[in-house]
Formats: structure tokens, sequence, C-alpha cells
């Protein structure tokens, strides 16, 4: 931590407070779309009903029509027709509903699949961010108990503010704030991110923009 100057080393607590804001923000949006986080499971085709219904079919117009026929029952037969024609047709409706059931069921699948892979590769940004703070917090020494993000929060705004620019020491803004922890004058600077991304398009434009940024920080951590 001493080998870093005072611009370095707030640079990198910097990107460390991003990606703590971050990973409270994706904690958020996990809950949000939890229930596109089940692996999708291919639908099973439905049963041909309708070759069903076709046997049905055949048999009524044997055991009726020609049955009627060299018995002469020509009411019976006419009968036969008419029930043949009603069934037919309600067999082929039932043909075009399976049809139009099986589409719906796909449709919906494959507009499943999407969502889980946006949120799937939520959680791969969220396993990325964790190593990428890992790294970044080793750069910048600092100690494990102070890596929260109220911590980083408090210890920026030291900085930035003049109140105490001492990275190391024994008046460094890490005194400063235990100091102020036990005072009870630190923030819960997680409970004030909010997050405003309510639909799958929003949480895929979201991931792409998190991807080129971890890209970048990637390449500067080295």
């Amino acid at each position: 931590m001493s080998e870093l100057n005072l611009e370095t080393y707030l640079k990198k607590l910097k990107e460390i407070l991003e990606l703590e804001t971050e990973l409270c923000r994706q904690k958020e949006m996990q809950e949000k779309f939890k229930e596109y986080s089940y692996i999708p499971v291919e639908p099973v085709p439905l049963k041909n009903i309708a070759t069903l219904g076709m046997i049905s079919l055949g048999a009524t117009w044997v055991l009726f029509d020609v049955f009627a026929f060299f018995m002469k029952y020509y009411k019976v037969a006419i009968g036969a027709s008419v029930f043949t024609i009603v069934l037919l047709g309600f067999f082929i409706y039932l043909k075009v509903h399976e049809k139009t059931l099986s589409e719906k069921k796909r449709q919906d699948y494959e507009e499943y699949v999407e969502k889980y892979k946006t949120v799937k590769l939520l959680g791969e940004q969220g396993q990325r961010i964790r190593k990428n703070l890992e790294s970044l917090y080793e750069q910048a020494g600092v100690f494990p108990r102070y890596r929260t993000l109220s911590a980083v929060h408090a210890i920026c705004n030291y900085i930035e503010s003049d109140r105490n620019t001492n990275i190391s020491g024994a008046e460094s803004v890490y005194k400063l704030y235990d100091q102020e922890l036990k005072q009870g004058k630190i923030k819960d600077s997680e409970s004030e991110i909010t997050c405003d991304i309510s639909t799958i398009d929003e949480l895929k434009d979201y991931c792409s923009r998190i991807t080129m940024r971890l890209d970048e920080i990637e390449e500067s951590i080295g």
C-alpha cells in the first residue's frame, strides 16, 4: 500500500467502489429475475390426438355406412355419413389446435431460454467482478476488514474532501474510519444502492455495458 502514490491509490479505490456498487445492484437483479434462473426444460411433444381420431373415424365409417349400405338402411347410412363429417371436422380442429399449442409451447420455451441465458450471464459477471475486486484490493493493499462498500466509500470521501490523505501510518484514513465507525457516523452505503432495471431487454443492455467495463478493468489490472 505504501508503494502507491495517493492518485493511484484513489483511482484503484474508485474502481473498487464501482465494482462493489455493481455487486449490490446485481443482488437485486438476481432476485428480481429469479424466475428465469431455472435450467430450461424442452417441452415434450404432444400426443397426436388427431391421428387416433382418424382411426375412430375409419371404424365408424365401417360400422355404420358399410353395414347400412348392405342392409339398405338408407336413413342409417345418411346419419352415419353426417356423423362422420362432423367427426372429421372435429378432429381437423383438434389437429389445428394441437399444432397451435405445440408452436406456442416451443415459442415460450425459446423465449425462456433467451431470458435464462441473460440471467446466467449476470451470474457469470458477478464471479468476474469478485475476482477483479480481489485483485484490486490486493493491489491497493486494503486490509480484509475494510473490504466493504461502506468502508471504501468513506475512505474515498476522506481523501477527496482532504479530511485525511494519509494512506498509511498511525493517523491514516483507516484510523479515521475506525473512529467514525465506533461513533456510528458511517452510513450504510449498500442500502442506498437502487436498481431501475425491470425488463429482460434492459438487463441485456446492462450486461453488455458491464461486460465492456469489466474488459477495461481487467486490461488495466494486467
